[in-house]
Parts: C-alpha cells; sequence; structure tokens
C-alpha cells in the first residue's frame, strides 16, 4: 500500500472515531441539560424530602457535568489527531496533480455547488474576482441519530396500535398515518427501525374483526398471571366502565397467588393494557367476544439515552472536496485557474442550539452575532479561509471583458472508493429518513410553478404510499441480469455502489424511465444514427 493510500486511510478511520465521538458528547450534554432542568424543578419543594431529592440530583448533574467533560475531552483529542493526518495528507490534495493517485475504474461523482461571484478591487488596485462556493442542499447533513421524548411516545402508541391491529392491514395503516403526521415519513422510517419490539413472535393475530386485543408494553417478560388478571379485569367492567369490585378483589387475590403481593401490586400498578378501555363492537357484549392478551416488550423511555428536542445541533456538510479549483473561460486565450485552500471538514452550514452563549446566532445591541463555525457564511475573508471562497486576480483585459464561463470543481481524494461508497450512502440514508426525504423523480415531473400548474413538490407526505416502503419493506424491483428490464433503482443502485436494501426503500426506485428511454433508443436506432452510420 502506497504512503498516499495509508495516510488516506489513517485520515478515514479518524474522521469515523470523529463521528462516533460526536454523538457521544451530544448525548452527554443533552445529559446535563436535563439533570440541571431536573435540578431547578426540585428547587420549588421545601420539604425534608425535597432536599434529600436536590442531593440526589445535585450528585447527578455532577456526574453529568464530568462525563460530559470528558466526552468533548477525547472530541478535542480526537481532532487533533485528524488535523495532524490533515496536515500530512494537505499537499496532496490539489486535485490537478492529486488524480494520478486515483485508479482509473474509479468513477467520479459530480454534486451540484451555488456560486456567487462580484468583481472587485483591492486595497493595491488589482482587478479581482471573488467567488464565494455554497454546498447544495444535498450535501448538508441535519439527520440526527437519537429519537426525542416525543419520538419514542409516539413509537410507544405506534407499536401498541399495530399489535392491537393484530395483522389487520387498515389499523396499522391507521397507526402508520398517525406516526407520519406527527413525524413524516423518512423520520417515522427511522422511529419504526430504531424503537422496535424484543419480542415480535409474540405479536397476537386478529380472528374476527369483533376481537379485542388488549396490548400491555412492559420493558420485559411478564408472566401468564399478568395476562389472566388484566382479562379478568376488563370482563369484569361494566358498561359505564366501571369494574365490578367482587371480580376486582378476585382476579388480584388469583394473581397474589401466582406471583407474590411485591410483582402483584407492580403489575397492577405499572403495567395496564394501554387499550383497556377498548368496548365491544355495538350488538355484542363482553361475555360474547372473544378478548385476548399480549405483552409488547419494549424499552421502557426512562432506560433510553434520548433528546428533548428534534433539533439539538448543527447541520453540518461532510462530503465536500478536499479543496476548490477556479477556472474561467475568457474569449480568447488559455483558461484562468486558481486554486482554492484545503476546505474545512466538517462544515458547519447553521446555527448550533445547544452552544454556548458565545457562539450562539442570536442578535446583541444592533449587531448579529455570528458563531465562529458559521463565520464563512458572511465574513469573505473567513469563507477563503475555509476553502469556501476564492480571490482571484484578472488581467486589465479579464477584468474589462469578464468570462464566457466560470467553472469551481473538485475532487475529495481525502476518501478512499471504499469511504466514499459507504459516506455518500450514509448521506443519502440520512436524507431518507428524514423529515424531508428523499426519492427518486420520474420523468416528466414538472419542477417549477407556473399559471398552469405546480411544480411536483409537496411538504405532505402521502403515509398510503410510504406504508409499504417503510413498514412493510416491500421490494419495488427485483435484481435483473437483462439490462433492458432493470428498473430504476437497480440502474441507481450499479451506477453509484450503492447497496439495494437502501435504494429498495427510495420512493419510486421501481419505476421504469430507464427501460422506457433504451426502447425508444432501441426503436429509432435504425432510422436515426444507425442509418446514418450505413
Amino acid at each position: 500500500m502506497s504512503t498516499f493510500d495509508q495516510l488516506r486511510e489513517q485520515l478515514n478511520g479518524a474522521r469515523r472515531d470523529i463521528d462516533r465521538q460526536r454523538q457521544v458528547a451530544l448525548l452527554a450534554r443533552e445529559a446535563v441539560r436535563r439533570a440541571e432542568l431536573a435540578l431547578a424543578e426540585s428547587a420549588r419543594t421545601d420539604s425534608p424530602r425535597g432536599k434529600t431529592e436536590r442531593a440526589r440530583l445535585e450528585e447527578a448533574l455532577k456526574t453529568a457535568r464530568i462525563n460530559s467533560d470528558a466526552a468533548n475531552s477525547v472530541l478535542s483529542r480526537l481532532n487533533a489527531v485528524e488535523q495532524g493526518l490533515l496536515k500530512q495528507f494537505t499537499p496532496v490534495t490539489d486535485p490537478r496533480s492529486g488524480l494520478q493517485n486515483l485508479t482509473d475504474t474509479d468513477p467520479i461523482l459530480l454534486l451540484p455547488l451555488r456560486l456567487e461571484t462580484r468583481f472587485k478591487t483591492d486595497a493595491a488596485g488589482q482587478p479581482q474576482l471573488w467567488v464565494r462556493v455554497y454546498p447544495d442542499s444535498c450535501l448538508v447533513d441535519t439527520f440526527e441519530e437519537s429519537l426525542t421524548d416525543q419520538e419514542v411516545t409516539n413509537g410507544r402508541r405506534f407499536w401498541g396500535a399495530v399489535w392491537r391491529a393484530g395483522g389487520d392491514e387498515a389499523r396499522e395503516r391507521a397507526a402508520w398515518r398517525d406516526l407520519v403526521a406527527a413525524h413524516g415519513s423518512g423520520r417515522s422510517s427511522w422511529i419504526v427501525r430504531t424503537y422496535v419490539p424484543f419480542n415480535p413472535g409474540d405479536k397476537p393475530n386478529r380472528e374476527n374483526e369483533t376481537d379485542i386485543l388488549l396490548i400491555i408494553i412492559a420493558p420485559g417478560p411478564l408472566p401468564a398471571a399478568a395476562a389472566t388478571y388484566w382479562l379478568a379485569i376488563w370482563k369484569g367492567t361494566g358498561d359505564a366502565g366501571v369494574v365490578d369490585p367482587a371480580v376486582q378483589q378476585a382476579a388480584y387475590n388469583a394473581l397474589k397467588v401466582s406471583v407474590g403481593d411485591a410483582q402483584a401490586a407492580d403489575i397492577a400498578q405499572n403495567f395496564q393494557p394501554f387499550n383497556l378501555s377498548d368496548t365491544p363492537v355495538a350488538g355484542r357484549t363482553r361475555a360474547d367476544v372473544q378478548v385476548k392478551a399480549a405483552v409488547l416488550q419494549l424499552t421502557a423511555p426512562e432506560d433510553m439515552t434520548t433528546r428533548r428536542s428534534s433539533w439539538s445541533s448543527a447541520p453540518h456538510v461532510d462530503l465536500l472536496p478536499d479543496r476548490f479549483v477556479f477556472i474561467g473561460y475568457g474569449d480568447t486565450g488559455d483558461p484562468l485557474v486558481q486554486l482554492g485552500n484545503p476546505v474545512l471538514t466538517p462544515l458547519i452550514a447553521g446555527p448550533d442550539p445547544n452552544a454556548p452563549p458565545a457562539q450562539q446566532l442570536k442578535p446583541v445591541d444592533d449587531t448579529l452575532q455570528i458563531p465562529d463555525d458559521m463565520a464563512w457564511m458572511y465574513d469573505f475573508d473567513r469563507a477563503v479561509e475555509v476553502g469556501m471562497g476564492l480571490r482571484v486576480n484578472l488581467t486589465p483585459a479579464l477584468a474589462r471583458g469578464g468570462f464566457r464561463r466560470v467553472i469551481v470543481l473538485g475532487v475529495r481524494l481525502s476518501d478512499s472508493s471504499r469511504a466514499a461508497t459507504e459516506n455518500f450512502s450514509r448521506l443519502l440514508e440520512h436524507h431518507l429518513r428524514s423529515r424531508t426525504g428523499l426519492e427518486i423523480i420520474p420523468q416528466g415531473t414538472p419542477t417549477n410553478n407556473t399559471e398552469k400548474g405546480g411544480s411536483g413538490y409537496s411538504f405532505r407526505d402521502d403515509p398510503d404510499a410510504t406504508f409499504d416502503l417503510f413498514f412493510r419493506n416491500s421490494l419495488q424491483y427485483t435484481l435483473e441480469s437483462d439490462p433492458l428490464k432493470r428498473k430504476d433503482g437497480e440502474w441507481l443502485a450499479r451506477l453509484l455502489g450503492l447497496g439495494h436494501d437502501l435504494v429498495q426503500q427510495i420512493p419510486n426506485a421501481g419505476g421504469t424511465d430507464q427501460v422506457e428511454a433504451r426502447a425508444m433508443q432501441i426503436a429509432l436506432w435504425p432510422g436515426t444514427l444507425g442509418y446514418m452510420m450505413k
């Protein structure tokens, strides 16, 4: 392995470690904030018990701060390692010469950028073209891996509703619609993939439309006596929703005999079916319907590391080129070429809601306080420093005549082909699992709003369209050896080296635009280019 490859692998490994540690530091910081809020809440209590509780919370806050400081210390150390490796790697990041380190079999995927240009003159009178580079939204990663408190709550409701559906698709779709309404299809798919039952094999089946399925949500298995107890309670409930005291006492006595006093009290107090209030359909009574009870095992919210809000970290860009190159074409002569500074990675593309007060984006007196991480978006000197801006010196002729065309592009040499594929796949999955989502746009979709109609874009999700994709994991295409039969998703996966398990879940991956285009090309070939070649 060459020195270039070894250094690149070390840099890839350091960045992976930083990504993992950044998540650890985020959750540790969230734990500190939770402890601070809990302590502030307890300060309102003056009882002796409140004082004991405050002492416990103060100790918990102290521990949380120690853990947060330790996590930040590790993150700082990893950042220092990465900066050292990057310093060694920077001399080979000029794409004009660095491309020779790549193999001819590695394709290069070009992603869009947004450019802003201004003609300027510096203090010495030198005419210049100032070029700002902004990443397109497809490169900005806003995904948050950990779930929020509300996402966990809604996830519990969703799984409870799915189990209560007992295999009835209409009821399952209704549960999915409720979840999508709260979080969007993409984020909902992440919730149901992350927060899953431990015992999917215990999910009950609804044999008749009139069946009642009582679902007990618990962090682990419960004795069979728990189901027996709650079945008796449900059957002993009258039309007014009140349990017959004699039935309740008899059921509780039987539960104590079966599991003991302590566990019986725990089951009666903490593990009531979430849908105990379900009633029989019209025309049926509790005595003549079939009722079952099942235990849905889900991690308890208090045992999960969650966030308080859906936005807890700054959006960032991880997959920009190592350096940008400006190419300007005038009316005559060779193009003007200039290399930019190394691009900062990761590049922060928005405010961080959990940053210290001195690093928050906020008004201060009559000015706007700009965090250092975001300064490149507002300060051109800072943009040049971090590789997102270029000052291009111009000849008098170019200053007068300008350019016919300007291009800014680069190559991410610091990623091996394997790392590049993994990183790009992760970015696409993050978009797919976010609220905004990701899809393959069919040919003919209008891109603009006009007087005659709107574009194909909509803020609203269609939960029925994503139910099969994200919850049922239905396949949109099967792999084909014949290129003329391959669906759009298979072409996309093959051309970009993506996993089919990811592409299968991108909406419209089962499209036939490529099949139809190739069929049309074959049909037209004899009368067009084929005829001309003869």
